[in-house]
């Protein structure tokens, strides 16, 4: 019972290493492409949103770097935040 045992350890943690090799991208990275995000409180009443866009994509030695502009958004659709950030 113990061999046993062992080998599904061993055979299940081999699975979960050789599945992290083969990473895709969770997030958009075609330039001008966007993420619209629309927030509610907790009575599901709308009280903003948040955009990001996608302005650039640069090819890097580790893969891949994108240049985000997010932008927030209160209940009235007025801009009230705009921020650049990169994700490599």
């Amino acid at each position: 019972m113990r061999t046993l045992s062992f080998f599904l350890l061993v055979a299940l943690s081999t699975g979960n290493l050789l599945a992290q090799q083969d990473c895709k991208l969770y997030f958009l990275d075609k330039p001008g492409s966007s993420a619209e995000y629309h927030h509610f409180d907790g009575k599901e009443k709308y009280t903003g949103k948040s955009v990001m866009t996608v302005k650039n994509k640069t090819s890097i030695p580790a893969g891949i770097q994108l240049t985000i502009e997010s932008t927030s958004y209160d209940k009235d659709e007025e801009k009230t935040f705009t921020n650049n950030f990169e994700v490599k």
